[in-house]
């Protein structure tokens, strides 16, 4: 058994870096308006030294009872996504976004038998999300009832922005990791008509709460000396095993400026299988580059 936990916290090490009644929104949020949000770069995500208010999570919902009731996380970066999230957590307040500036962080610890028990999500210094759960203390005095904490914090940044998260064990267990056995990336344009082909390695988690599913991309390239070209944190829809995501990170994949990528596929034989199709989004820039590509992958199941 402790062979069996080993695996498992190896390889969401590897993958990650490290490691509806009762919502409090319109009040939180209107304590926080007069603070800046956060603004990272694309390559880092790096904190404002200058600027220390815009590095601060704008807290957008919060509470104790929700009805998503298994450990979860969603990064936002469209409203139809957005919809599906607020059908599942009724609760969660309706946002005048168009998704243009903010990104959504939402993160849901699952059911604990007691009261007591909360999310915080924070930024690092290197502009990474943390996402936490804070245990009541052993003197505490707690509610006895089931409770299913929740939090949702807005980040201001653009949606082709990537959003690098780690988080503790109270979500390791809806976590189901896969390894990339095929990819591959095609980008082209500029003045001169550049093309580029290169293969793609790394590995992918997922997150599924019914119809939505996370996913957390780590692409790297073979003929960059395994260079990272994308790591990011992205949010969809998935029905009958389709999965659909309207907007994610192309990270280092294209050349800037860029809107990111859209991606299409699918789950099968018993989700132990995943394919993707991504495209990038079309932009404003004359001769600027776009790009799209595909990548296979198969579970990893731990070995006991």
């Amino acid at each position: 058994m402790v062979t069996h936990f080993l695996t498992i916290a190896t390889i969401l090490s590897l993958l990650f870096g490290g490691g509806a009644g009762g919502c409090r929104t319109s009040q939180t949020a209107k304590s926080q308006d007069n603070k800046s949000q956060a603004s990272p770069k694309q390559e880092d995500s790096p904190v404002d030294k200058q600027n220390p208010a815009a590095n601060e999570l704008k807290i957008v919902a919060e509470g104790f009872h929700s009805s998503i009731t298994k450990p979860f996380i969603a990064v936002i970066r469209d409203a139809s996504t957005y919809s599906e999230l607020a059908r599942l957590e009724p609760n969660l307040p309706k946002l005048d976004n168009d998704f243009k500036n903010n990104i959504l962080v939402a993160a849901f610890c699952g059911e604990r038998n007691t009261g007591g028990y909360s999310v915080e999500i924070s930024r690092s210094q290197t502009g990474e999300i943390q996402v936490q759960e804070k245990k009541p203390g052993k003197d505490m005095m707690v509610a006895q009832m089931i409770t299913s904490p929740f939090k949702m914090v807005s980040i201001a940044a653009s949606p082709s922005i990537p959003v690098r998260i780690t988080f503790d064990a109270a979500w390791a267990s809806s976590v189901n990791t896969y390894t990339i056995t095929k990819g591959a990336f095609t980008v082209s344009g500029g003045f001169a008509g550049r093309r580029e082909e290169f293969e793609l390695s790394g590995g992918v988690a997922m997150m599924r709460h019914k119809r939505l599913v996370t996913f957390r991309f780590t692409f790297r390239s073979k003929e960059k000396g395994e260079k990272v070209l994308l790591e990011d944190f992205a949010t969809g829809t998935i029905e009958s095993d389709a999965i659909k995501i309207a907007v994610l990170s192309d990270g280092d994949l294209i050349p800037p400026p860029t809107n990111g990528l859209e991606a299409n596929g699918k789950l099968t034989n018993h989700e132990q299988n995943l394919s993707l199709t991504f495209v990038s989004l079309p932009t404003m820039v004359a001769d600027g580059f776009g790009g799209g590509g595909t990548i296979e992958a198969m579970r990893v199941i731990p070995t006991l």
